[in-house]
Order: C-alpha cells, then structure tokens, then sequence
C-alpha cells in the first residue's frame, strides 16, 4: 500500500473517531475529547512532515528559536536590541 493512501486512510478514521466522540456528547459542554483527537492527528501529520521535509508548522516556533540562538550575529543583535530598546 502506498504510504500516501495509509496516511490518508488513517487520517479518515481518526476523523470518524473524532466525528462520534463529538456526537456522543452533542449538547453537553464538552465535545468528549473529539478536538483532543483532533490536535493528536495534527501532531502525528506534522511529524510526518518533518521527517520527509525537515519542515514543522505544529513546532515552528521552537525550531526558529534554536535557529536564531544558533545564529552568531544573534547575540549581537540581542545585545544592540538591549541598549537601543531600554524603557
């Protein structure tokens, strides 16, 4: 089976998961976990991604925080920003 097809696949079930725990609770003030399922699948989604493209949307401000930290003229520009920034 092509890969693409399992994760569209495991995908649509996920959603059918989420679709009943939502109608099971339908009027009461939860949704019975449906967006917890939810955000799960998009956390695995993006996983995917990142291990195909070394790109992550769920995560990217983290993997820009190192990016920047790990940039030599960073701590410069923290250091510039400080002394021209002061409040």
């Amino acid at each position: 089976m092509d890969q693409e097809v399992l994760i569209t696949r495991i995908c649509n079930v996920v959603m059918d998961v989420a679709k009943r725990q939502n109608a099971v609770h339908n009027g009461e003030m939860n949704d019975g976990g449906a967006r917890a399922t939810e955000s799960k699948l998009e956390h695995w989604l993006d996983g995917i991604n990142f291990a195909q493209t070394g790109c992550t949307s769920v995560y990217n401000w983290i993997a820009n925080d190192i990016k920047k930290k790990n940039d030599p003229d960073y701590e410069q520009y923290l250091k510039l920003k400080s002394k021209f920034e002061k409040t």
